[in-house]
């Protein structure tokens, strides 16, 4: 059964404390979004030193949607995140990233963009545990998914069976059952849980709309 991953996309650094603050009761995996605005058409709040004063406490993965994604590696590992998600669409050194982040015991995980083919993924899957899919175009939270790339998550557990798949952008109440059956693992969801105003109890919802899901369906 997928896991939801809340998403953190901040506007400023009070705006990350303020949501980091709403979920501290979560127990699982989270993750922060940082935007450049070139690689994306929306930038958000980046000042990596700032991030790394608040002392995060919660288990957290950095979704780095960046141009140059090189340039700020040591600066990320300095975070200390549990996962570095780097587009394959900026990443220029494959080899150079995914050894850092396993020198520094860091989970390295390529992403995609709708747009892009699925297989590009093809030649690294061999070194990677998790891939994420994005469902909707990098940069602000709110859109709407772009179904047809769920088509991805079947090619690329039959290209690798043990691959994990993220999936991120658009995804709801309403289409969950949807994206559940096509054999995501981690639900990555950002404005179904911070535009509500008490994100935990948004959580603990859509846990109970999973949970209904598995039954339905029979899933272990």
């Amino acid at each position: 059964m997928p896991n939801i991953v809340p998403v953190i996309n901040p506007k400023n650094l009070k705006d990350l404390e303020k949501k980091l603050s709403q979920i501290k009761e979560f127990d699982d995996l989270i993750q922060i979004d940082l935007s450049d605005g070139e690689f994306t058409r929306w930038k958000n709040y980046t000042n990596l030193s700032k991030i790394k004063e608040l002392k995060i406490t919660l288990p957290f993965e950095i979704h780095f949607m960046f141009e140059k994604p090189e340039k700020y590696l040591e600066d990320l590992i300095f975070l200390k995140p549990k996962k570095i998600i780097f587009h394959i669409e900026a990443v220029k050194d494959f080899n150079k990233c995914f050894k850092i982040c396993k020198q520094n015991k860091i989970e390295f995980v390529l992403a995609i963009c709708p747009e892009t083919p699925v297989t590009a993924l093809f030649p690294y899957l061999k070194y990677l545990n998790t891939v994420l899919i994005l469902s909707v175009m990098p940069g602000p939270s709110g859109q709407t998914m772009q179904h047809y790339v769920l088509e991805n998550i079947p090619i690329l557990k039959k290209k690798n069976s043990r691959i994990k798949v993220e999936m991120d952008g658009g995804i709801n109440e309403r289409n969950l059952d949807t994206v559940v059956a096509f054999g995501v693992d981690y639900l990555a969801m950002g404005s179904s849980i911070f535009d509500f105003k008490k994100p935990m109890e948004r959580i603990k919802f859509l846990q109970k709309e999973l949970d209904d899901i598995k039954k339905i369906r029979r899933i272990k």
